[in-house]
């Protein structure tokens, strides 16, 4: 995301958030890093559960653990047609409201209310507030499937859910905000679960969800696919910012205010 900021001379990003043709909003020249702008760092106390909760639960789960600020009315809306869609599924909200455990709180009432207008019952919905980081890693892990929020998408809240072996379905956007969670899911080979339209995102979800076997198969495997990625390599990460300071420290010694530094990304996909 830009900083606005014109005396801000660089902006370090990449090729998945900031694909060719979306530069002209920054005020900042970007650094493209070939490896993804951002490293995940995954808890030590984070807890390991392989098994499917749908095959335990006998319906299928969906996770919205984004803060309230991130939800609006079209995140409602699409979220609610896949329920409809998937009959029977659940909703689980978890996110750090300590009154949505309340049930008297406006906060959880809003929420109720707006599913309850798309015509989702409250016995499908599951609100969770406030929970240690611990907790709400073992909450992540209760849905066989979490939704992304648009247009502001999770960075962080996606690493830890992937992390947790939720695959994670995000709409991809046309700015920095929008395409952050959708970066992370093309890093870890997921980018058939980045889609660019609303309809794609709500097939997306409910495709997968009607496909167990391939649920169960990326759950088995999320953990070795994010060791396997660039995600979770904060060393290289380092060696790439070093190697773009050494190179812009270059073009200032030459009284270049600011250089085209363009690493690169190979095999990057731009949906």
């Amino acid at each position: 995301m830009t900083t606005g900021v014109p005396a801000m001379d660089y902006i370090f990003t990449d090729r998945w958030t900031c694909p060719p043709g979306s530069e002209r909003p920054y005020t900042e020249q970007p650094l493209f890093l070939p490896s993804g702008y951002l490293a995940y760092l995954p808890p030590e106390n984070s807890m390991d559960s392989i098994g499917l909760p749908a095959a335990a639960n006998g319906v299928v789960t969906f996770g919205l653990y984004q803060r309230r600020a991130k939800m609006n009315a079209r995140v409602w809306d699409l979220a609610s047609e896949i329920l409809h869609r998937v009959p029977g599924s659940r909703l689980l909200i978890q996110h750090g409201d300590p009154r949505l455990d309340d049930s008297n709180s406006a906060n959880r009432n809003l929420l109720l209310r707006e599913f309850a207008n798309r015509g989702i019952e409250d016995n499908r919905l599951r609100l969770i507030g406030a929970r240690t980081h611990s907790e709400s890693l073992a909450c992540m892990a209760q849905a066989d499937i979490a939704l992304d929020t648009f247009p502001y998408q999770g960075q962080t809240t996606t690493c830890e859910c992937l992390w947790q072996r939720v695959p994670v379905v995000a709409l991809t956007g046309n700015y920095h905000v929008a395409r952050v969670g959708s970066a992370i899911l093309h890093r870890a080979g997921l980018s058939d679960l980045a889609p660019c339209s609303s309809e794609s995102y709500v097939r997306c979800a409910v495709d997968l969800a009607n496909d167990l076997p391939r649920l169960a198969r990326l759950r088995a495997g999320m953990r070795d696919r994010l060791l396997n990625s660039t995600l979770l390599d904060g060393r290289n990460l380092a060696r790439e910012i070093e190697q773009a300071y050494r190179e812009v420290w270059g073009a200032w010694c030459r009284g270049e205010v600011r250089v085209s530094l363009e690493h690169g990304c190979p095999g990057a996909r731009y949906g």
